[in-house]
């Protein structure tokens, strides 16, 4: 793991044991001694004039500057340890297993984090320390910010529905954020083009950020590295990579930036020469990512239970042994389902690859239709009871666009299909007073509808069109059918029923 900082820069090796380089007036390159063979560092933070650094046994030790306490790590409760470091300007935030946020040195309101996300009953997952603010990462995908808020580096940009973000980078006077579905978004200072996040060439993401004092470094999911803001040092002039090679983590500093090669390398440029000249190493070392195990490989399996709307989902490890079970309804976002899962297993969700039963990754299905639900994973349609109140709470919410209910049959007929002479009715109008049109349905049709009945069902997708009014068209399909895979894809059907506002 390699951590740009003021004037210096704290690197992890391969060995366990942590290097640096760069100025160390106040003794922040100073890494002190482990206390045993069997301990090793797992994690490094380069902060203003500080440096903080996690062991593999849970506790956290600092070095250098410490005239506001920021060194002064503070002791943990019983049975806790600490997961997570972040070196800020002159303060220091932690994350302690219980989910709970602690925090040393310059006051800025840091606290409040913790308290406010405890009262809400909710743990934090990431922490992040800049200047003069702080930025933390909440089990729910949301985050939270405090401290100096001159230039609105606090002020965090609303999600959008099923969005989540999946990492948090405090800087200078800015915040970067990088969401569940690959896209960075930022805010703060901007006058030197720190919050203009390079838009990601086609068929790439980005997988990490790193917010620095006046400029931000991101990493692509095909290894690249891109940089924007202040770049009269050269901070942003990224160095092209040999072929075969990539990035693999990204650390802006106060005036410098420093990236870690896939062969184990790093490379860092920008302003002063001590804090980008990395030490040497001997031969068989080389430098690693963040050596803390949060990664656990699991296999999601989708299993369509005869409750007409519930799947059960099984997690397996790579051995086959079962990890997880829980139930989710067929309408559950799948970006939901995801974190959900991520929760119950206590994971970082950007560590959790879910493999579906079809080969593919959960999260790949979810970055291309962030608006998936747990039945687009299974690639078949499902009978959902009509009548249920969570469609038109879902429709609401989503703000969508049309609605789809699945059935056994390909739609709505003008009496049972099993007689001859049944039609099928294309289209159900809803007047204005909101009413259904149903001059040559018949309602005697319990015999070819087994979810719930068909006049239940079209007043739900009444209820759809009534209390939604973003809702444009219901269309009501065959499970399993062409139709109904392109209902659930967003796309009118060329087959069922659609229902709408006259």
């Amino acid at each position: 793991m390699v951590s740009a900082g003021e004037y210096h820069t704290v690197l992890l090796r391969s060995d366990g044991c942590a290097v640096a380089c760069g100025s160390n007036v106040d003794g922040q390159t100073r890494i002190p001694a482990l206390p045993s063979a069997g301990v090793a560092y797992t994690q490094v933070s380069a902060g203003g004039g500080h440096t903080v650094l996690l062991r593999s046994d849970g506790t956290a030790v600092a070095c250098g500057k410490n005239g506001a306490g920021q060194c002064d790590i503070p002791p943990l409760d019983a049975q806790t340890s600490y997961t997570q470091v972040s070196a800020g300007g002159c303060h220091t935030v932690l994350l302690r297993s219980d989910g709970q946020v602690v925090t040393c040195g310059m006051h800025g309101g840091q606290s409040e984090l913790s308290l406010f996300a405890t009262a809400m009953n909710l743990s934090s997952t990431q922490v992040s320390a800049g200047r003069c603010h702080t930025v933390i990462l909440r089990s729910d995908g949301h985050a939270m910010a405090c401290g100096l808020n001159r230039n609105t580096q606090c002020n965090i940009p609303p999600l959008d529905v099923a969005m989540s973000y999946i990492q948090v980078a405090a800087g200078g006077y800015h915040t970067v954020l990088l969401r569940c579905d690959g896209r960075a978004v930022a805010c703060g200072k901007n006058t030197h083009g720190q919050c203009h996040i390079p838009p990601c060439d086609e068929g790439t993401w980005y997988t990490q950020v790193s917010a620095g004092n006046d400029h931000t470094v991101l990493l692509r999911s095909d290894g690249c590295a891109v940089a924007c803001g202040l770049n009269v040092d050269g901070q942003c002039n990224i160095p092209p990579l040999d072929e075969g090679m990539s990035y693999i983590q990204v650390s802006a500093g106060w005036f410098h930036t420093a990236l870690l090669r896939s062969d184990g390398c790093v490379v860092a440029f920008g302003k002063g020469t001590s804090r980008c000249e990395i030490p040497s190493l001997e031969p068989g070392f080389c430098y690693v990512g963040d050596a803390m195990p949060h990664s656990r490989d699991v296999v999601l399996q989708l299993d369509f239970l005869c409750e007409f709307d519930t799947f059960m989902l099984t997690c397996f490890s790579l051995a086959g042994e079962q990890v997880l079970r829980l139930n989710a309804r067929c309408s559950d976002l799948a970006w939901s389902t995801y974190k959900r899962i991520a929760c119950k297993l206590n994971v970082n969700l950007p560590s959790l690859k879910l493999v579906l039963p079809d080969g593919h990754l959960l999260a790949s299905i979810c970055r291309a239709n962030p608006l998936a639900i747990v039945a687009d994973l299974t690639r078949q349609g499902v009978a959902i009871l009509s009548g249920d109140v969570w469609m038109v709470e879902l429709c609401r919410e989503l703000g969508a666009k049309s609605a789809v209910f699945v059935t056994d049959v390909d739609g709505v007929f003008t009496k049972p299909p099993s007689e001859a002479g049944a039609e099928l009715v294309p289209e159900i109008l809803l007047d204005n007073k909101g009413e259904l049109e149903l001059r040559g349905v018949s309602m005697n049709t319990a015999s070819h509808d087994v979810t719930g009945g068909l006049k239940a069902k079209l007043e739900s997708a009444a209820d759809v069109l009534r209390g939604a009014p973003s809702v444009e068209a219901v269309y009501i399909v065959r499970a399993g059918s062409s139709a109904a895979a392109e209902a659930l894809h967003g796309l009118a059907p060329k087959q069922g029923t659609t229902l709408r506002r006259r």
